[in-house]
């Protein structure tokens, strides 16, 4: 396969999956984020397990801002699909980035670990030492 080919389905990815799917951009207390992709057909509860795989550890709190910096959690274990909290919500689910970027909307995660060791505040050994200890 060519990297022709790549690029046509990455773009057909990203193009076609806004129909049934929604990138998110979680970023952490620390400015770290990932992009996470889901379904708006999956329940809160759904996304919130998604969101503690990426990032390997249990969030304790999911949330959105609006533009006046306004907080409105996601509820972790809620069985309501995303799409129907996004949609009685809206003002808190605005595009991060203009078009012609797919549209990625902002959600920051918390959990719980000791934020000194957190992402970038530390060098990669320690992170692991510490992930490692977490995990038992």
């Amino acid at each position: 396969m060519s990297l022709e080919t790549y690029y046509t389905r990455l773009h057909q990815y990203q193009t076609y999956s806004s129909n049934y799917k929604v990138f998110l951009e979680v970023e952490k207390c620390c400015g770290y984020g990932e992009f996470v992709c889901v379904f708006k057909k999956d329940t809160l509860s759904e996304v919130s397990k998604m969101i503690s795989k990426t990032f390997d550890y249990e969030a304790r709190r999911l949330y959105v801002k609006d533009q006046s910096g306004n907080i409105l959690d996601l509820p972790l274990n809620s069985e309501e699909k995303l799409r129907d909290f996004m949609a009685r919500n809206t003002r808190f689910f605005t595009p991060v980035y203009p078009l012609p970027a797919n549209v990625v909307y902002k959600v920051y995660y918390e959990y719980d670990m000791n934020h000194d060791s957190c992402c970038h505040n530390t060098n990669i050994d320690n992170n692991n030492n510490n992930h490692n200890n977490n995990n038992g």
